[in-house]
């Protein structure tokens, strides 16, 4: 999950100062704009602000990915030297107007592309997509391993007790945390 949400996250680059890890749990409770959530340390607490952005991810197959979509993918070289993907995120119209577009390298050092998908080839178990970053074209190998996610758009209303929810942002000074981008499941 946790590298799911790194490649969202890059696409919201501008959040850097502040910026605390990301709160993952279940919602205990929500009242008004705060959200509890039991996580392995303990309970946190979110604060939701206005406008906040909220999506569902789903699990789905590589293959369900189509011609044109916008994803982004977390890749890192293969023992052949090629892109091999580590992760994929299938990016709803709001999202892409929020990501940051075309190709960098993360934290981690894997590298991670947000463009639009132009191919794709192979079987459920092995192929291969190509992205199409500024004009030039992305091969990059997938796994029937690997981790795809579409993200759709949901809303703070969507926020209820027994979801899981992973929530980033910046740290408030009473240890709370102020979601910038909030991901249920």
């Amino acid at each position: 999950m946790k590298q799911l949400w790194l490649g969202v996250f890059a696409l919201a680059a501008s959040v850097a100062f502040g910026q605390m890890a990301p709160v993952e749990g279940t919602v205990v409770s929500v009242v008004l704009d705060h959200v509890q959530i039991k996580t392995g340390d303990g309970v946190k607490i979110a604060v939701l602000p206005a406008g906040v952005a909220v999506v569902k991810s789903t699990d789905v197959a590589w293959t369900d990915i189509k011609p044109g979509e916008w994803v982004g993918v977390d890749s890192k070289p293969g023992v052949d030297g090629a892109q091999e993907s580590v992760s994929i995120n299938i990016f709803s119209p709001s999202i892409i107007a929020r990501a940051r577009k075309g190709q960098f390298t993360m934290d981690s050092g894997d590298l991670m592309t947000n463009a639009p998908v132009e191919k794709l080839e192979g079987s459920m178990t092995n192929g291969s997509l190509t992205l199409k970053n500024d004009g030039a074209m992305v091969p990059i190998k997938v796994s029937g391993t690997t981790p795809v996610h579409r993200l759709s758009d949901a809303t703070t209303a969507d926020i209820k007790p027994n979801t899981h929810i992973t929530v980033r942002g910046s740290a408030n000074a009473d240890g709370s945390v102020q979601a910038m981008f909030v991901s249920l499941k």
